[in-house]
C-alpha cells in the first residue's frame, strides 16, 4: 500500500491540524506549569469534606504528588476531553464530511476502491491522534523539567500512548458511523453520546449500585490515564482500545463499500 491517500488527507487538513497541535501543547503546558504554584498540602486540604467515592472516581486521591497531579489534570480530565473532541471532529470529516460536501463522489470516481479510501483515511486518523499524544508527552516532560514536576518518564509515556489510543478508538467509531450513514451530524451525535456515557460510566455512574458494569463498556475505563501514571501500563486495556479501533474500521469499510453514496 502506497499510502498516497493518507498523505493527501494529512496535507488537506494540515492547517487545521497545526492549530490543534498548538492547542494540545498549550493546554499541557498550562496545567503542567501550574504545578509550580500549587502547594501539595493546600491541594489535599481543599479535598477535605469531599466524599471518598468522588475523590477516587475523579482520580484526586494523590493530587499532591507529581503523578497524581498529572493524572487529575492533563491525563485525567482536560487531555482526554480535548482528544475526544479532536478525534470525533476529525473522524466525522474523513468520510461523512466529504460525502455531504459532494467531494467524496469525485474521489471514488477515480481508480481507488472505497475500502482503500476508508482504510488510508483511518491511518491518517491514527497518525494525527498519536502525534497529538506525542505533543502532550513532549510538553509535559519539557515544562515539567522546568517547574520541578518530577514525574517518572515511563508512566508519562504510557499514559500519553493510551491518550493517543483513546483518540484512535473514538475516531474510528466516528469513521464507522460515517461509513455506514454518510451523515456528519449523526456522527457527531453518536460520538458525543459514546464520550459522555463512557466518561460518566467510568467515573460517577460506577458509584451507583447496579451500574458498576458500565465501566466495562467505557473506553475511558480502558484508557485509565491516571491509573497508568500510578501503577504503570496495562497492556490488556491498551489492547482493548486497539481492538475497538480495528473492529470499527473493518465494519465501517464493509458498510461503506456496500452503501450507495448520498443515500
Amino acid at each position: 500500500m502506497s499510502l498516497d491517500l493518507t498523505a493527501k488527507t494529512l496535507a488537506e487538513h494540515s492547517r487545521g491540524l497545526a492549530g490543534w497541535m498548538l492547542g494540545f501543547a498549550g493546554v499541557a503546558a498550562l496545567y503542567t506549569s501550574s504545578y509550580a504554584i500549587l502547594d501539595p498540602e493546600t491541594i489535599q486540604g481543599a479535598l477535605t469534606g469531599i466524599p471518598a467515592e468522588i475523590i477516587e472516581a475523579m482520580g484526586w486521591a494523590n493530587m499532591g504528588t507529581p503523578t497524581g497531579y498529572l493524572g487529575s489534570t492533563v491525563f485525567g480530565i482536560v487531555g482526554p476531553i480535548l482528544m475526544v473532541v479532536f478525534a470525533i471532529g476529525m473522524g466525522s470529516r474523513l468520510i461523512a464530511g466529504d460525502e455531504e460536501s459532494g467531494t467524496l463522489e469525485v474521489i471514488v470516481s477515480h481508480p481507488v476502491t472505497r475500502t482503500r479510501l476508508l482504510v488510508e483515511r483511518s491511518i491518517a486518523l491514527v497518525l494525527v491522534c498519536l502525534a497529538a499524544a506525542a505533543v502532550v508527552l513532549a510538553t509535559v516532560l519539557l515544562v515539567g523539567s522546568l517547574v520541578g514536576l518530577d514525574a517518572p518518564v515511563g508512566p508519562v509515556v504510557a499514559a500519553s500512548a493510551n491518550l493517543g489510543l483513546l483518540g484512535v478508538a473514538i475516531g474510528a467509531l466516528a469513521i464507522l458511523v460515517g461509513g455506514l450513514t454518510g451523515r456528519r451530524a449523526l456522527v457527531m451525535a453518536v460520538g458525543a453520546f459514546v464520550a459522555v456515557v463512557g466518561y460518566a460510566g467510568s467515573t460517577f455512574l460506577v458509584m451507583a449500585e447496579g451500574l458498576e458494569w458500565l465501566r466495562w463498556i467505557s473506553l475511558f475505563h480502558y484508557y485509565d490515564g491516571p491509573g497508568v501514571l500510578e501503577s504503570g501500563p496495562n497492556l490488556a486495556y491498551s489492547a482493548v482500545l486497539v481492538a475497538v479501533a480495528v473492529a470499527a474500521v473493518a465494519l465501517g469499510a464493509v458498510g461503506f463499500a456496500r452503501r450507495d453514496l448520498g443515500t
